[in-house]
């Protein structure tokens, strides 16, 4: 994955110039912060937010680092840029992932074998919101549609 940082200036003849170079992230460092989010929601015990929660079980964890790792993969791959989402876990113990970009949102609701996508654009759950269930198949659309691409 690379991003592109351009250099402006103007010399003494105000001729104007641009230089872009590529600075390439490696694909390791946004697994390596998923892979500790995940560690620290192993390590949560029920009730671990007073209001009663369930704590994730291990299969759950161990399949949403699983979908994590493959969405942040095809994501890599297809040479876009990476959002590091927000990741927790709901009262029911399922683990979320969110990802904020403008007015758009995408959240992940992540369960032992399943796991579902809510596109959010606005405040009306009628019409500015869809929720599905997620497949590879939607990794590349959903992220574009977060990044307005």
């Amino acid at each position: 994955m690379a991003t592109q940082n351009a250099t402006h200036s103007i010399d003494s003849a105000g001729t104007y110039s641009a230089e872009v170079s590529k600075r390439v992230i490696q694909p390791w460092k946004p697994k390596r912060d998923l892979l500790e989010r995940f560690d620290v929601l192993a390590q949560r015990e029920d009730n671990w937010d007073g209001y009663e929660s369930k704590k994730p079980t291990e299969s759950t964890i161990l399949y949403a680092k699983n979908l994590m790792e493959e969405f942040l993969n095809s994501i890599v791959s297809a040479d876009h840029s990476w959002i590091t989402p927000f990741i927790s876990s709901d009262e029911d113990g399922y683990i979320t992932a969110e990802w904020y970009k403008g007015e758009r949102e995408l959240h992940f609701q992540i369960e032992e074998n399943e796991a579902e996508y809510i596109k959010i654009w606005g405040t009306n759950i009628e019409n500015e919101m869809h929720i599905d269930f997620l497949n590879r198949d939607d990794y590349l659309t959903l992220w574009e549609w977060l990044l307005d691409e």
